[in-house]
């Protein structure tokens, strides 16, 4: 399988015990967009056993924004997707600024613990799943 550019990363810090917490837009019954990563994420995560380690979400408003926090020490903004229209060579993921700047981490780490906490519900978890076997420790 070929994983979007991202996930490695992703995979690798939650094998180091890593928690990640994911806010994505719901665009409806059978529209898969979203889902797609989530879904992708979580048959890794299940084939390493590492399911505790991801959260996603639906946010219940209105979102276009790509922030992610990394270590409360870093936030980057950009266009790419958690979904199959940013991987691959042609994927729309044009652009990303990186900053370490204190009060900009702060402020995204209030903005998105309020959209988790207040804002969102549970992605659901895909029925299939179950049928995913788990790699030998």
């Amino acid at each position: 399988d070929r994983l979007p550019v991202y996930f490695p990363a992703l995979l690798s810090a939650m094998e180091r015990g890593v928690h990640v917490r994911l806010l994505v837009v719901d665009y409806g019954f059978g529209k898969p967009a979203n889902r797609t990563g989530v879904a992708l994420m979580r048959r890794e995560l299940r084939r390493r056993g590492l399911e505790d380690r991801f959260e996603a979400h639906y946010s219940t408003f209105r979102m276009h924004s790509k922030v992610m926090t990394v270590d409360h020490a870093l936030v980057v903004a950009g266009s790419m997707n958690f979904h199959f229209i940013a991987w691959g060579s042609a994927g729309l993921a044009e652009a990303a600024l990186a900053t370490g700047n204190a009060a900009a981490v702060a402020a995204q780490e209030r903005s998105f613990e309020q959209a988790w906490t207040t804002s969102s519900v549970p992605v659901p978890a895909e029925s299939w799943l179950a049928r995913i076997t788990r790699a030998a420790p």
